[in-house]
C-alpha cells in the first residue's frame, strides 16, 4: 500500500512512515526521512535558543561592564537600571544601561547646552504662543497660579516644574493643541490635573472666580499686559 508524504509530496510505501495510531491509516503523515530531517533542523535552532540563553545568564551574572562611550570596564554599581524584559523594546540584556552614570551625566549636560530653547519650541508647537510671551503672562500672575494662587510646588528633573499652560480642550481637534485664542492661564500641577477638570465636568463646583476664569484669554492682552509690567518696572523673570 502506498501513502503520499505531505512534505515531500513523493509517493512511498507505508512502511516509509511511523505509526500514529491517531491518523486514519495508522500511519503518519509525513514520511520518515522528512520526520528525520525535521527534528535536525529543530535541534539545530534549539542549540542556538540554548546558547542565547546561556548567554543572557553569563551576562546577568557578571559584576563588570565595559561602557559603550568612555570603553572603561567599570562594576555594574556604576551604570543606572533601564530594566526591561530582555526582548522588550529599549531594554538591554542585563538590565543596565550601555553607557555608565559619568557618561551619561555629561551626555545629558551637553544635551541640555544644545537644547536650552526646548521650553519656546514646545510653545510654539503646542499653543503657538513664544517663551517671552508665556513669562509676560507669567510675571503678570507674581509666578502664581491663576486659579489658586499658589507657586508650583511639584518638582521635575532635580527643579521646580514651571506652571502649566491650560487651554480649552474643546477649541481644536487635537485636543493636545491651543492657540492664543483658547489658552485661560498658566496653573499648578494640582489645579491643571485635579480643580479644574472636576470643576468643568461638573459645573456646579465652579465658582463666580473660576467662571470668570475660563472666560479669559490672556495671551490676547500681551501688549497691554506688558505696558502694565513696564509701568510697574517688572520685568519677566527666568521661568523656564
Amino acid at each position: 500500500m502506498l501513502k503520499t508524504c505531505t512534505k515531500c509530496k513523493i509517493e512511498k510505501d507505508l512502511s516509509e512512515f511511523h505509526i500514529l495510531r491517531n491518523a486514519p491509516d495508522g500511519r503518519n503523515w509525513n514520511c520518515k526521512a522528512c520526520k528525520t530531517f525535521h527534528l535536525q533542523q529543530w535541534r539545530l535552532k534549539d542549540t542556538v535558543r540554548l546558547e542565547k540563553r546561556n548567554k543572557r545568564i553569563a551576562l546577568s551574572l557578571r559584576t563588570h561592564k565595559i561602557c559603550i562611550k568612555c570603553g572603561v570596564d567599570k562594576p555594574l554599581s556604576e551604570f543606572n537600571w533601564k530594566g526591561g524584559l530582555p526582548r522588550s523594546k529599549g531594554s538591554t540584556i542585563d538590565g543596565y544601561r550601555h553607557e555608565c552614570r559619568t557618561c551619561q551625566i555629561a551626555y545629558v549636560a551637553v544635551w541640555r547646552q544644545t537644547h536650552h530653547n526646548q521650553t519656546d519650541m514646545d510653545l510654539k508647537r503646542y499653543y503657538q504662543v513664544t517663551l517671552e510671551e508665556y513669562k509676560i503672562v507669567f510675571e503678570s500672575q507674581h509666578g502664581l497660579c491663576a486659579l489658586c494662587g499658589n507657586p508650583e510646588t511639584m518638582p521635575h528633573s532635580g527643579k521646580m516644574r514651571r506652571l502649566a499652560v491650560d487651554h480649552d480642550h474643546t477649541h481644536h481637534d487635537d485636543p493636545a493643541k491651543g492657540c492664543k485664542e483658547c489658552i485661560r492661564g498658566l496653573l499648578c500641577n494640582k489645579c491643571n490635573h485635579g480643580f479644574l477638570p472636576r470643576a468643568e465636568e461638573h459645573p456646579r463646583l465652579q465658582s463666580t472666580f473660576t467662571q470668570e476664569y475660563l472666560k479669559q484669554r490672556p495671551f490676547l492682552q500681551i501688549e497691554s499686559l506688558r505696558s502694565q509690567l513696564q509701568l510697574l518696572g517688572r520685568n519677566p523673570r527666568h521661568c523656564s
